[in-house]
């Protein structure tokens, strides 16, 4: 240890916050589209009671439009946050030899027989699995969320979440007692973080200027039905924070 440095200064800090910030972004994006959204539409948004079929399939029809035309800023979050995540895994390793006082002949014992070597490639496994799927949904040519409808959403949110899974076994988590309990509690604390803030990059990037596009009367209806279930999802979350969050800092 008195040989090693730290590996938390300006560039490790970096390093270590793109990499992380990657798959609880796209894993938010996700959750917020295929499970808050989506289902929004489907029900025809927050309707007055006793409204004719014909007047709500004219609303999804309104609000699907609307969302699609919204889409490429949804998009544009996806693809800023995966070019964000690979910067950070480029940037690991160097912070990881820097940390170790080891040069560059090091680098493969680091990558190959490490246990922050085998998270490193599953990340990259992950993150390139994630962009795949993502040009795969978007050659489809639907709209969001319409695009995450029939294994969409799966595609481009599983690696996103193993990615997640695998910086909590990597990571702190994995040493002490009780390592597999700290591990998936690590990582269930992860997951919340992306269905919340990942949440509201989502409703910044895809809800505001969906809305934006009706209405007044579909606005409020679409609006409002997001934010119901938008503010369960989150309001669950924030609980899995404090709970996981809590036990973490007194494991």
């Amino acid at each position: 240890d008195g040989m090693a440095r730290s590996d938390h200064g300006p560039l490790g800090v970096l390093a270590r916050l793109l990499a992380l910030a990657a798959p609880l972004g796209l894993l938010g994006l996700v959750t917020l589209g295929a499970f808050v959204v989506a289902p929004a539409v489907r029900a025809g948004g927050i309707a007055p009671p006793g409204e004719a079929p014909a007047r709500a399939e004219a609303f999804r029809a309104r609000a699907t439009e609307a969302l699609a035309g919204a889409s490429a800023g949804w998009w544009r979050a996806w693809w800023a946050l995966a070019a964000a995540g690979g910067l950070g895994l480029l940037l690991l390793p160097v912070v990881l030899l820097r940390g170790l006082r080891a040069g560059p002949a090091d680098l493969g014992e680091l990558l190959l027989h490490s246990r922050a070597g085998a998270a490193w490639w599953i990340q990259v496994a992950c993150l390139a699995a994630a962009s795949v799927a993502a040009v795969a949904v978007a050659r489809r040519g639907r709209a969001l969320p319409a695009a995450l409808g029939g294994g969409g959403a799966w595609l481009l949110g599983v690696p996103a979440g193993v990615a997640v899974v695998a910086i909590s076994w990597a990571g702190h988590a994995s040493s002490g007692g009780d390592r597999t309990a700290n591990i998936v509690i690590d990582a269930l604390h992860g997951g919340a973080t992306a269905v919340w803030l990942g949440g509201l990059l989502g409703l910044a990037t895809l809800v505001s200027p969906a809305v934006a596009r009706l209405a007044d009367a579909d606005r409020v209806r679409l609006a409002a039905a997001v934010v119901v279930r938008y503010s369960a999802v989150a309001l669950t979350a924030v609980g899995v924070l404090v709970v996981t969050g809590v036990y973490r800092a007194l494991a």
